[in-house]
């Protein structure tokens, strides 16, 4: 006999057979009970679950987990909906059996179960979800829900990008050189075969935005891919060391909506493809007629403390006179007093209040104005504590799930690590606001003309203000989906952001974005594009807390694959061998 007539998934089966016919079926045991003259066991697979009735004469001997093919007739089974069928067991096999005890329990099926069940996770039980995530993709069916979410999503959005958008999809090299892009990146060390040679080494790409822009100069017009980004940081709720995002570049773009309605169609080509497959699961698709609304920058920050503002709730900051105020309505009343002081506790330990206090029913936070990302930050704690204390937030100006960009950036801010030093609010390829062009290239001028250091920085600082960049973030219930911009396409400007404005010597601005330069400099179009975080917007699609839930083989949150024990140390021998290839010695030599 084969391994099995059909998969178990219900709909299948009643298509395919009817009650009396005789199948064989295959899968992993989910449960017995044991009674007087039968036993009952559950039967799963990938695609759904039967209950197996196995009679005492068949002396069955598997256990949780055994994978055992059961050949039988099916019957409806009593009690259960309509044409929902049991399989009346007549010769059961036990093909492999599972190891006892086993690691982990069984996991909930829903969005909403799985984040109680993450909430209550031990650090332990974490580590034993990652450390054994093949049997936790099995015995989770959310898990493996979410796999088939971002399976049907990602075929959608290439077709669209293909089929309907006109775009070509372009593989860009994995390993490239390293660049100053922000994050720390992997190094892949590179053997030579010359004597005394420094060693060589290539960075994983952060990003493959280098490339292409190149592809734009080579006349490919309209390009995209699935992307692998690396980039060397621990795991957070957001971001792994490795993602995934949907890259686009296209040619002659003279303004961001060009690209934006680009996004606006895979988006939500991708989102319907989703919702198709569980439509009781996955938030219902924007209006595949409406563009998605837009707002400033600046009045993001005014009105909510942050670039990516959650506008499903409202709570806005409200000025008056030098104070800025926030109002969390009936939070107040629905704490404890223990409650009450170690919130206030908290916002204070994290300075992003001057006072916090009770308003009648109502949590009220305030902080001297020109403090919004405080505030902000703020926002957001005292709309966790209303979800958590079942208070309802009040109406925003958005439904929940609904996309926004945000736009009209500025160009250039402080470098955080580098005293008196400029660095970019995107990256340092984006394009000026066309009527902010002659104020940049007067400003870059006297940059390059100051006679000191001190000039020098005095002329930086003009370029925190008046100066926009051509710069659009895509945001969903305050989660950054993605960003893109119009880029630099002339190499003199491109070569005076660099040199002037981010002060790369001409030598290091030479070696590390030399063969960019000079492919700006053979006739390099206009052009402009965008990166979407698919691995973000699939926690969006399938409700998760964490991008990890969405991932087949996710690191944990520091960085680490607990199920290979990667990354892992070398043997002195190893070591030897690598360090060898440049001719070099371990430092305890």
């Amino acid at each position: 006999m084969g391994y099995r007539s059909s998969t178990l998934n219900s709909n299948a089966l009643q298509e395919r057979f009817k009650p009396g016919d005789k199948v064989t079926l295959s899968g992993w045991v989910s449960f017995v009970r044991k009674q007087k003259e039968v036993s009952f066991v559950g039967l799963r697979d990938a695609f759904g679950t039967i209950q197996v009735v196995v009679p005492h004469t068949q002396s069955f001997q598997g256990r949780l987990e055994d994978v055992v093919t059961v050949e039988g007739v099916l019957a409806e089974r009593a009690g259960g909906k309509s044409g929902e069928f049991e399989l009346r067991a007549e010769m059961v096999k036990v093909e492999n059996h599972a190891k006892h005890p086993l690691p982990l329990g069984a996991g909930p099926a829903t969005a909403a179960a799985n984040a109680a069940y993450a909430d209550q996770q031990t650090p332990q039980q974490r580590d034993a979800s990652l450390k054994y995530r093949y049997l936790d993709l099995r015995v989770r069916p959310y898990l493996q829900r979410n796999l088939r979410i971002r399976g049907a999503a990602a075929l959608a959005m290439r077709n669209f990008m293909t089929n309907e958008a006109g775009f070509l999809e372009v593989e860009t090299p994995t390993l490239f050189k390293s660049t100053p892009e922000g994050a720390r990146e992997f190094l892949v060390p590179v053997s030579s075969t010359e004597k005394d040679a420094k060693p060589k080494f290539y960075a994983l790409v952060q990003s493959p935005q280098q490339y292409k822009q190149m592809l734009m100069v080579a006349g490919i017009d309209r390009y995209f891919q699935f992307a692998r980004c690396y980039r060397d940081e621990g795991g957070r709720a957001d971001r792994q060391p490795e993602f995934t995002q949907l890259d686009l570049e296209m040619s002659f773009v003279r303004e961001s909506r060009e690209v934006e309605r680009v996004i606006e169609g895979v988006v939500k080509a991708g989102w319907k493809a989703a919702f198709q497959l569980f439509p009781s699961e996955v938030p219902t698709p924007p209006d595949e007629l409406k563009e998605f609304p837009r707002m400033r920058l600046e009045d993001a920050m005014r009105d909510y403390g942050s670039d990516k503002p959650n506008l499903s709730y409202g709570m806005k900051i409200h000025y008056e006179d030098s104070v800025a105020t926030v109002t969390a309505p009936g939070l107040w009343a629905a704490m404890s007093r223990k409650e009450k002081d170690d919130l206030k506790k908290f916002l204070f330990q994290e300075k992003l209040v001057d006072d916090a206090r009770g308003s009648g029913e109502d949590y009220v936070v305030t902080a001297k104005d020109a403090s919004h990302k405080r505030l902000g930050r703020a926002r957001l704690i005292l709309a966790q504590w209303m979800k958590k204390k079942g208070v309802p937030l009040p109406p925003g100006i958005m439904k929940e799930h609904e996309p926004i960009w945000i736009t009209d950036f500025g160009m250039f801010e402080p470098n955080e690590e580098v005293e008196k030093s400029v660095s970019c609010v995107h990256h340092p390829f984006t394009a000026p606001h066309p009527d902010d062009l002659p104020k940049l290239a007067k400003t870059l001028q006297a940059i390059r003309d100051a006679p000191n250091p001190e000039e020098k920085w005095r002329q930086q600082q003009n370029l925190f203000t008046g100066l926009r960049a051509q710069h659009y973030d895509l945001v969903c219930d305050g989660m950054e989906l993605g960003g893109g911009s119009i880029r630099i396409h002339s190499a003199e400007l491109q070569q005076r952001v660099f040199q002037d404005a981010l002060g790369i010597s001409e030598e290091d601005c030479q070696a590390k974005f030399g063969h960019l330069l000079e492919a700006l400099s053979l006739g390099a179009p206009p052009h402009g594009g965008f990166a979407l975080g698919f691995d973000r917007f699939m926690t969006l699609m399938c409700g998760s807390q964490s991008i990890s839930d969405t991932l087949a083989f996710p690191k944990s949150s520091m960085g680490t694959d607990p199920m290979t024990g990667a990354p892992c140390p070398l043997t002195d021998a190893e070591v030897g061998a690598v360090l060898g290839r440049f001719a070099l010695k371990p430092s305890n030599a």
